[in-house]
């Protein structure tokens, strides 16, 4: 990225200013692994995708997870992590999880849950998904993780 942006939406921040702190060399670190992303902010969903995108990875997002499940199900291969938040209309996390855990198609996706809620790391715990960040988050802490789930996939 260049320059200093941040950018809010209605439960999260990412600040690009904040926190650069990924490895150097990052950029182009994951060159055709894919990240999907569901979260009802769409201005959240744009910000994370293009701090990915300029560490080489793919992306695609859906607004809830009914979307992410119909899209998930049509992508091959697999991307080789979700980005999930907890509260979204249509079908919330927990939802979208317990139906991701079902399918044998999707079940062996790594799952990290950005939340703000105020029980997400309790709801992580429950969910036995792979990582957790909470709301606001910043781009080092996002990159460093999702550099850190896809690195062996």
């Amino acid at each position: 990225m260049t320059g200093a942006r941040t950018r809010t939406g209605g439960t999260g921040t990412v600040s690009a200013a904040s926190d650069r702190s990924w490895p150097r060399g990052a950029a182009g670190a994951a060159p055709g692994k894919a990240v999907f992303i569901v979260d009802d902010d769409e201005d959240l969903r744009q910000v994370m995708a293009e701090l990915l995108r300029d560490v080489g990875f793919c992306v695609e997002a859906a607004a809830n997870g009914r979307l992410a499940l119909d899209r998930l199900g049509a992508m091959s291969p697999a991307p080789a992590l979700i980005l999930l938040d907890l509260r979204m209309p249509i079908m919330d996390g927990i939802a979208f999880r317990a139906e991701q855990r079902r399918r044998a198609e999707l079940c062996s996706i790594p799952v990290v849950l950005v939340s703000a809620d105020r029980d997400a790391d309790e709801h992580a715990q429950i969910l036995g998904v792979d990582g957790f960040l909470r709301k606001p988050v910043t781009a080092g802490e996002l990159v460093r993780l999702v550099l850190r789930l896809c690195a062996s996939r």
